[in-house]
């Protein structure tokens, strides 16, 4: 019995301190992500009002009001937050007020973004904190 408890109180004490770190560690969208946003300063010269196709991710929806940089969306039962910055955009994939992929794309002239996204938050060397980066790629769909 004495084996029993000590085995349920340690995967106890796991299950709480990888709860806990995941929050401490987790990025809050208002502050690190829209940071990040922040930093993208240059004028929109596309827009990504529409919907678009990505292997990566199904079907994106994006919203860009006329006249602004900022963008959301829906896609891939994310919440979706960027900014346009010059022909790239930067976008965020949020749930719950958390921050899961991060992606910089850049307009190749015709009617797709291509560029590569993260698991968090993209960084200075442009790879998130858990995981690597991978290839993306969006086709406007109407």
């Amino acid at each position: 019995m004495n084996i029993v408890r000590a085995a349920v109180t340690k995967f106890l004490l796991l299950t709480f301190t990888l709860f806990f770190a995941t929050l401490a560690f987790a990025q809050k969208v208002e502050t690190v992500g829209k940071s990040w946003l922040a930093e993208q300063t240059a004028p929109a010269e596309v827009s990504v009002n529409g919907s678009w196709q990505s292997k990566e991710w199904g079907t994106l929806v994006l919203v860009q009001h006329e006249g602004s940089r900022d963008f959301t969306g829906t896609g891939a039962s994310y919440d979706l937050l960027g900014v346009v910055s010059g022909k790239q955009i930067f976008l965020l994939f949020c749930i719950r007020g958390r921050v899961d992929y991060s992606a910089q794309l850049t307009w190749d002239g015709q009617k797709s973004f291509a560029g590569q996204y993260t698991a968090g938050m993209m960084n200075a060397r442009h790879i998130g904190p858990r995981g690597r980066l991978r290839d993306m790629h969006m086709i406007k769909s109407n």
